[in-house]
């Protein structure tokens, strides 16, 4: 699987803890009230051993890691741009499609449109948003428009023509009248994760023959994009 099962190992045994975390937090329940740690504060690491990865990752484990590879692969395509009914890191996205795009290297098939995108999957108020939910919105003449949460109240996602992927805030003047909320996915099982670190590499890969369609990653320091 080229480089991606060592360069995870200590991503796993921190998902392990943070799932610990969350029990002991939770109790009985199996579900935090308290605010999901930045998945960006994970370390990679870039040692080419060949340790395996953990098989008994829990369902909280699971989710941090596959939401950790789902934001790596949305951003790859930051910079990438707009492209009506585009669904390829080639040419170009639309809404939608980019959202598809992203959760199909997790091995998850979403609807084509923004519009049952919308209403697809778990149903999530805002102060419950969590790392890689969908978010959506509606504009009275422009219809619906979705997109990826990546944690602080951002969000990525390819907003219109002339433009590209990139990260903005859900309070922005633009998007915070519309937003009408938020969807979770299933958590992929550990074949489906591995198999997405590989399709990461390859995405990352090609991304570094279209240096005109690179932008900034989401970092501690780089929070604040601008609106729309």
């Amino acid at each position: 699987m080229q480089k991606t099962t060592s360069r995870h190992f200590f991503l796993l045994a921190m998902c392990g803890l943070l799932a610990l975390a969350s029990v002991a937090l939770t109790g009985c329940s199996g579900r935090s009230t308290h605010p999901t740690p930045e998945l960006e504060s994970v370390a990679w690491w870039e040692e080419n051993d060949a340790t395996p990865w953990a098989e008994s990752l829990d369902e909280e484990a699971r989710f941090v890691l596959s939401r950790e590879v789902l934001l790596d692969t949305a951003e790859v395509a930051l910079g990438t741009p707009y492209r009506s009914g585009g669904t390829s890191l080639g040419s170009g996205f639309d809404c939608s499609g980019f959202v598809q795009w992203a959760y199909k290297s997790l091995g998850i098939d979403l609807p084509r449109t923004a519009r049952e995108q919308a209403t697809f999957g778990e149903p999530v108020s805002r102060d419950e948003l969590r790392e890689g939910d969908i978010v959506a919105f509606r504009h009275p003449r422009r219809g619906y428009h979705t997109g990826i949460y990546v944690g602080d109240g951002k969000f990525i996602h390819s907003p219109r023509q002339r433009s590209s992927v990139k990260i903005v805030s859900l309070d922005s003047a633009y998007f915070k009248p519309i937003f009408i909320g938020a969807r979770r996915l299933p958590v992929p099982d550990n074949e489906m994760i591995a198999e997405a670190m590989a399709r990461l590499e390859e995405y990352r890969a090609f991304k570094a023959t279209k240096p005109q369609f690179t932008a900034p990653r989401r970092t501690a320091k780089s929070k604040g994009r601008s609106s729309r």
